[in-house]
């Protein structure tokens, strides 16, 4: 779970420093979601809480995804949202869900 808080911390970064505002701007909200997951892992170690925070997070990294296929708007280097959107399934798959965070 530390590599999903490492992933998503650095799509924060990388989208905060985007030139679209609209972009910015979407970081802004991931951020708090971001937060409030590695509260769940780091400090309260519930994966229920965790899993509410990703499922928050899904829609708006969604609307980062499409918008960083836009030329413009390409603000992510490598495979940091296809590292996201792997971990993210993982993390959802009922194989895992009794394992502890």
């Amino acid at each position: 779970m530390e590599g999903l808080s490492k992933i998503l911390n650095q799509i924060v970064a990388s989208a905060s420093d985007s030139r679209s505002a609209y972009v910015a701007e979407l970081a802004k909200g991931i951020a708090e979601n971001v937060a409030q997951y590695d509260r769940a892992v780091f400090d309260n170690c519930s994966r229920v809480e965790a899993g509410d925070a990703l499922a928050e997070l899904a829609e708006a990294v969604s609307a980062l995804s499409a918008a960083s296929v836009k030329g413009d708007l390409d603000v992510f280097k490598g495979d940091l949202l296809d590292r996201y959107w792997r971990l993210h399934t993982i993390f959802r798959e009922t194989r895992y869900r009794d394992q502890t965070l």
